[in-house]
Formats: C-alpha cells, sequence, structure tokens
C-alpha cells in the first residue's frame, strides 16, 4: 500500500482510538492479498488485553449473509424451495403470511413488523436484556397485518432473518447454529466464527463490547461522556444477528467471493448472493442474500453493517476492483465518530484514497449531514415545527434570505429564498411555502403543514393526559404522569424501563423528547368523540407504523 494513504489511515484511526480504550481491527484486502492490517486499542479494558487479529468479536446484522447463504445452500441442494409460503414451515404465523415466501424474507420485502423495534421502542426492553424465541413467536403471531403488501416495498428489517433460522432448523432438524458451522465455517476453515445461540457460551480471545458512560446512563443526572461503560448483547436468537468472528476468518469468507468453495461449488451460488431481488412491479431492491448493493461513483459496491450492544462491524467488496475493507469495533460509537471526520462513511473514505477517486463528493456529504452551526444575531431566529402527520420535526434558523433546516436532527438542508414568503432547495426536490405560522412543504408529490411548537404546557394543563395507558397486542401498560413540569412516561414493568422518558410539548396532542439512545421520541395521545383523552400512539417519522399499536387509556386510573 502507498506509504501516504497508509499513513492518513493510521493518522485518522490512531488519533481518535485511545491506547487505553476499546478500538478496532481494519483489514483491506487487494486483489485477494491483504495489503494492510492493524490493530487499535484493548479488547479488555479490566486486564488490558490488546486487540489482535485473533480477537473474536460480535458482527451484530453482517450475520445475515451467513444466514442467507445456509438458504442458498439449502435451496442448492433441493432441500427448500424458495418460493414455497412461509405458512408451510411456520403454521402458527397469521393469515397474513400466506402469500409470503421464503426468498420474500431474504430479499426484505415481505412486510413483517420488526421485532426489535417492537420490543425496544414500544415495550421498553433495555438494549442489553434481551427476548427468547417464544416470546418472539407470541409477538409475532398476535399481530395480524403486515406493514405494507408482501412485494410492493422494500424494508430493512430483522424479524424475516429470524424467521429463516425457525425455517432451517424445522426443514434439517438442526439449528441455524449447527448447518453453518457443518456447511460454510468448517468447509472453509473458518476455525473462530460461529453463531452463538447460549449467552452463557465461554468464547476464548472474546472482546468485550463497550460504550461511553452517557449512552446507558441516561436517566443518570451525572454526565461521565469520557468514562466507558460495560454494553453486553445478551440475545440468543439466530439469523438476523449473533455471528461471532475475526478479521482473519472474515479474510477467508472474502476469498470465497472469487473461489467458491461452498456446496457444489458452482459460481452460480456467488452470483445468487450478490444479486438483487425483485419488487412486484419489477424494480430492483438494494438487496441481495444478506447483503446491501448499490451503485457509488459507478463501482458495484457490496456491503453490509452491524451494529449490536457494544459492538460495531463493516464489511464492503468492491468487486470491479477486487477490494475489500473489514471493520471490526468493541465499541458502539467510534466508528460514527470516525465517518464523522472523514465526511463519510468510513470504509468509502478508505477505499476512495486506495482507488484515487475524488474525495470532493465526500466534502459536500459532510456538509449535507452536519448539524447547522450558526452564529444568531439580530437577523436571525430559530423555530422549531412538526407535522402531525408525518411526526417529522424540523428545526429552522431563519438567516438572512435562506432558511437552514435540521431535520430530525440527521439531516441538514439549506433552503433558498424565491419570493416573499417562498424558499426551494438547490435541487428543486423540496418547496415551501409560509402561511399563518405554518410551513406547507411540498416534497415527494406530496404537501406536509408544519405547524410550529406550542408553549410548554403547565402541570394544571398536562393533567389531562395523566393516566395508565395498556395496549393489548404487546400486553404492555405505560403510566403517563407529570415530573418536573414535564410528561414522564414509565413502563409499568419496572424492568423493561428503555424508553422510561421526559416529555416535551410540540404541538397540540404531541410531545417529544431527544434522546442519545434512540434519537427522537414521539408520542401523539388521541381523543374520542366528546374530545376527551382516550389514547396514545407513539410515533416515527421513518414510516416504521409503530403508531398501529394503540395505548388504551384506563378508564379507571385517575
Amino acid at each position: 500500500m502507498n506509504v501516504q494513504i497508509k499513513k492518513k489511515i493510521e493518522d485518522l484511526i490512531g488519533n481518535y482510538i485511545k491506547t487505553d480504550g476499546p478500538g478496532c481491527a481494519i483489514n483491506i484486502i487487494k486483489d485477494e492479498t491483504v495489503i494492510y492490517e492493524q490493530y487499535f486499542g484493548l479488547a479488555n479494558l479490566e486486564h488490558q488485553v490488546p486487540i489482535n487479529n485473533k480477537t473474536v468479536f460480535n458482527i451484530g446484522s453482517c450475520s445475515k449473509q451467513f444466514t442467507a447463504t445456509v438458504i442458498a445452500l439449502l435451496e442448492e441442494s433441493g432441500e427448500l424451495n424458495v418460493s414455497d409460503s412461509i405458512k408451510n414451515y411456520i403454521p402458527e404465523l397469521p393469515d397474513y403470511c400466506n402469500n409470503i415466501s421464503v426468498d420474500d424474507l431474504v430479499y426484505m420485502r415481505n412486510g413483517i413488523k420488526d421485532f426489535y423495534h417492537i420490543t425496544q421502542f414500544l415495550m421498553g426492553v433495555v438494549e442489553d436484556d434481551f427476548v427468547n424465541s417464544d416470546e418472539v413467536m407470541t409477538l409475532l403471531t398476535n399481530i395480524k397485518e403486515p406493514m405494507f403488501t408482501c412485494g410492493s416495498q422494500w424494508s430493512y428489517g430483522n424479524t424475516g432473518y429470524y424467521l429463516l433460522s425457525i425455517i432451517v432448523e424445522r426443514i434439517t432438524g438442526n439449528t441455524l447454529a449447527e448447518v453453518a458451522k457443518e456447511r460454510i465455517f468448517d468447509v472453509l476453515g473458518m476455525k473462530d466464527t460461529f453463531f452463538r445461540n447460549d449467552r452463557t457460551k465461554v468464547i476464548r480471545h472474546r472482546a468485550t463490547g463497550y460504550c461511553k458512560y452517557d449512552y446507558l446512563h441516561r436517566h443518570n443526572e451525572m454526565k461521565s461522556h469520557d468514562v466507558y461503560s460495560l454494553n453486553s448483547d445478551n440475545c440468543e436468537l439466530n439469523g438476523p444477528g449473533q455471528v461471532w468472528t475475526t478479521v482473519d476468518d472474515l479474510v477467508v469468507w472474502n476469498a470465497n467471493f472469487y473461489d467458491n468453495k461452498l456446496g457444489k461449488m458452482n459460481p452460480n451460488l456467488i452470483e445468487k448472493l450478490t444479486s438483487p431481488g425483485k419488487l412486484n412491479d419489477g424494480s430492483e431492491c438494494p438487496y441481495g442474500y444478506g447483503l446491501f448493493l448499490r451503485e457509488r461513483k459507478g463501482l458495484k459496491h457490496i456491503y453490509h453493517g452491524g451494529s449490536t450492544p457494544g459492538f460495531l462491524s463493516m464489511y464492503l467488496h468492491i468487486p470491479d476492483h477486487n477490494l475489500a475493507i473489514i471493520f471490526l469495533s468493541n465499541s458502539n460509537y467510534g466508528y460514527y465518530e470516525l465517518s464523522k471526520r472523514c465526511g463519510e462513511d468510513l470504509e468509502y473514505y478508505i477505499a476512495d484514497l486506495i482507488l484515487g477517486l475524488s474525495l470532493e463528493q465526500n466534502k459536500q456529504i459532510e456538509n449535507q449531514g452536519a448539524l447547522p452551526i450558526l452564529e444568531l444575531n439580530e437577523n436571525t431566529h430559530q423555530v422549531s415545527y412538526q407535522c402531525a402527520e408525518s411526526s417529522s420535526v424540523w428545526e429552522v434558523t431563519y438567516r438572512d434570505n435562506e432558511l437552514s433546516v435540521n431535520a430530525n436532527r440527521s439531516n441538514h438542508f439549506t433552503l433558498y429564498q424565491i419570493s416573499d414568503n417562498q424558499f426551494k432547495s438547490k435541487d428543486d426536490k423540496i418547496t415551501c411555502q409560509i402561511k399563518n405560522n405554518s410551513i406547507y412543504v411540498e416534497m415527494n408529490d406530496q404537501t406536509f403543514r408544519f405547524d410550529p411548537f406550542i408553549p410548554q404546557l403547565t402541570n394544571q394543563e398536562l393533567l389531562e393526559y395523566v393516566s395508565e395507558y395498556y395496549c393489548s397486542q404487546l400486553d404492555t401498560t405505560f403510566i403517563c404522569d407529570i415530573n418536573n413540569g414535564k410528561l414522564h412516561i414509565k413502563n409499568k414493568n419496572r424492568h423493561r424501563n428503555g424508553i422510561d422518558f421526559l416529555y416535551d410539548s410540540s404541538i397540540k396532542d404531541n410531545f417529544i423528547t431527544f434522546n442519545s439512545y434512540c434519537g427522537s421520541m414521539m408520542i401523539t395521545f388521541l381523543r374520542d368523540v366528546n374530545k376527551k383523552i382516550q389514547s396514545f400512539v407513539y410515533r416515527d417519522y421513518d414510516g416504521d407504523q409503530r403508531e398501529k399499536f394503540i395505548f388504551n387509556r384506563n378508564p379507571k386510573v385517575y
């Protein structure tokens, strides 16, 4: 590798990751040869164990490619027809699953709601706690409708890959962990790779997962941003995650994309893994067999990331240049901090350096994604708005002849004035008009009304929301009361306190909180015909349909 490129990578990572903190392993492979490998930080802080090529990491959702490969191998051997309805194998699923096939699960076009989102962001299961397989199956059988008609849309999720693991077990009589070991890991000699289906398993050379203190202790008034905390993934559900591996073993896995040793050793297997599924209208999904697929700067990119308590992983493969990048980390924050410094996802920044591609586009991405840093003066003021329909929040800074918009604290863009009360984005994709203190936004052939936040409600005004609220589908009760002048919503099951938060009012009957653990959390209270509060729903701007789960007020309480 070019010495200057190597120095840039090591300066970037080495100057950020502390030698006495959690770290990462990174390997770069070009033309099937490792051209760069480096290890930063510690695998275990208590015992001061450094990370090396044999350190075993949890790779989270990067595991999905191995689950999908097992499905492809079962299909190749004639043990499975991916066109079969999943109800053939899991008859206890709801009736809407009759029209969902096995490959609909693989390509994520099935419409089944994500059980991780439900358990964490609706039921309050704490991130490093766990639910077992029986709990998940009970939850799925109680949900009687999909997010969308199967094949009409694509949506990333975890439930489909959990169900694939159940299908593997019911076809073969063995667990996914056993089948993957026999048909993938043993064949390729990946001796330190496995699906963990027992959270008590002793793992030699394992990395311990960490996060910043503030991330887990979000209810603690003490702030200790530079203090590390253990962050453990205790989940035992295989399929969407739970592969543990090393950079050395992933180098072996990457080589199999060039010379397949699995199953019948047919190159068509690799073609299947790296080809997109299609929707009902013939358009392509951005997903193959457990791998994301995209074109970037004229090159095909095959990739997947994985984020799980205490760990973050990334695998990128650019076949046109025989280039692959493997990044494994035992913290849930380091990758994002490094990417922020690059102005682009870390693996793309490194790939561009190696391939000599322009970094100018990266700088543009950095500018679009960064939070606005605007100095307020007499010519500027800030107003927060929310759309009742989508629940999206815009924090708008009015400055001279433009609006600086921070949408949901994740996307920053500028709108430029084109007339007295009209503004437009540079690419003409967003147009807005200010009328009667509201902003009417036109984008994606739709019009959305954003209303300004109302003043914070008094304790007396908050009283009408105070009660208990129960969702029968989730068998979950939340208590709503008042704490320090804010609405406090907490789970009646005190073990499941993952989304116990204090909420500020936003627009009428809507409340919001921003938190490092889960970003923004929004709720909307619903009224009956007599305009009395009768229920509330959780909201989210990304369309995960959490508002379908209604928490009804207990009329006997308060």
